[in-house]
């Protein structure tokens, strides 16, 4: 499985046509976007760019939305629910796409054999979308998830800013709590843009395609191997 990864796009054409360009150079098989993905205003002209970056990289996007993200899902995405008790697969898709573009909103899609769960909310910035309370913070994801894609980075893991550690403690311990998770990509840092580290034997990465000064950091776009 090769995935290409990244987050905090923030309406950059330039983030998602690298994406793409990398997607199909590497023939990955899928682009993993971790929220942040539009610009303020302009929702639906650039989430209709999504098609076009499956497109030039020839595969699926799966997606989960970010604090900046006010967008309406139910505009933009078709709902189409699988009954699968095992997988607990539910997602949102995006209608007449050649590829698979699809939102997780604390859900999951399964991609040739591989479990992908996806949560968008963060537990800061309450004026912002996508947003709980520290206290009402949990992920309840699957046990045989193998890749975990979330806008918040976990507590002490790629979350060091100049005013503290930004991270969700209750992500931390969902991570140490799945098993079988090979890899989790999230973004919302951009101070640490392109971090890496290791939860036993789970690859996290900060995969935040911007630095601190919303400057394009293209090394935050990764690719990942498993």
């Amino acid at each position: 499985m090769r995935l290409v990864c990244l987050a905090d796009v923030h309406g950059n054409t330039l983030a998602l046509a690298k994406a793409g360009g990398i997607a199909r150079e590497t023939k990955a098989d899928a682009i993993l976007i971790c929220g942040d993905i539009v610009p303020h205003t302009i929702y639906n002209d650039f989430i209709s760019l999504l098609k076009d970056t499956s497109l030039h990289g020839k595969c699926p996007i799966i997606l989960t939305p970010g604090n900046h993200d006010g967008w309406t899902v139910k505009k933009r995405f078709q709902i189409h629910c699988v009954s699968d008790a095992e997988n607990q697969i539910e997602y949102w898709k995006m209608e007449k796409t050649r590829y698979d573009i699809v939102c997780l909103l604390e859900s999951a899609y399964v991609l040739n054999g591989v479990k992908i769960w996806g949560s968008p909310y963060t537990s800061r910035y309450l004026d912002w979308h996508w947003q709980r309370d520290v206290k009402d913070m949990k992920f309840d994801i699957p046990k045989n998830t193998d890749v975990l894609i979330t806008h918040e980075p976990p507590f002490g893991y790629g979350d060091f800013t100049l005013d503290g550690r930004i991270g969700s403690e209750a992500l931390t311990q969902a991570v140490k709590d799945t098993p079988n998770l090979k890899l989790h990509v999230f973004g919302h840092n951009h101070n640490d843009a392109g971090w890496t580290g290791r939860i036993n034997d789970t690859v996290l990465a900060n995969v935040s395609c911007h630095d601190e000064n919303m400057c394009f950091f293209p090394r935050g776009i990764s690719v990942f191997e498993f």
